[in-house]
């Protein structure tokens, strides 16, 4: 369902996103990493970046709400807990952003179970619930753009979408950032 490619970047107006099949390797445990660039024509709206799970019980969620936070949202059976900040004081309208969110359930407390870095830059998280030391399983498709809980689909720009099935060093995301930030100049 993608329909505006430019420059090798997905532009989804609202109407496009990406649909990956269900894998087993999508079934994370207690490691995975969801990474991109990502370009809003405007803060506080709704963009949904990455999500898997069709019902609140068994969803994985990384989103903007018009509320001016970006929530990473994991939904186990009876369990909404989710991590989140107020991406409205560090995200510029029309501004390239790379966005790394690194959950890892060996660990201990929600801090240390789940980072998010905006432009390489670890953001200090407000938490609901404890984050649960495994992630949730479906047997359902990932979408890039798109959520089939919540509504509206992404307005924005999204480039080099990356699903790990572990936990990425904060040196690993360093080096994706610096891979990629010379080519997401700002046009």
């Amino acid at each position: 369902p993608i329909n505006n490619v430019n420059n090798g970047y997905l532009a989804l107006h609202g109407d496009g996103y990406v649909e990956v099949a269900d894998d087993a390797s999508l079934d994370f445990g207690t490691g995975a990493t969801w990474e991109c660039w990502m370009r809003l024509p405007k803060v506080a709206a709704r963009a949904f970046l990455f999500n898997k799970g069709e019902t609140d019980s068994d969803l994985i969620a990384i989103y903007t709400w018009d509320n001016g936070n970006m929530y990473f949202d994991i939904r186990g059976g009876t369990d909404i807990d989710y991590g989140y900040f107020d991406y409205s004081s560090v995200i510029g309208a029309n501004t390239w952003h790379h966005i790394a969110v690194i959950y890892d359930g060996t660990l201990s407390g929600n801090s240390n179970r789940l980072k998010v870095y905006v432009d390489n830059t670890e953001q200090v998280l407000s938490w609901s619930g404890t984050i649960l030391a495994t992630l949730p399983t479906n047997n359902v498709r990932q979408l890039v753009g798109k959520s089939d809980v919540f509504t509206g689909n992404m307005d924005g720009s999204i480039d080099e979408p990356r699903i790990y099935n572990r936990s990425l060093t904060e040196a690993e995301v360093l080096q994706n950032y610096n891979a990629s930030k010379n080519k997401h100049r700002n046009d």
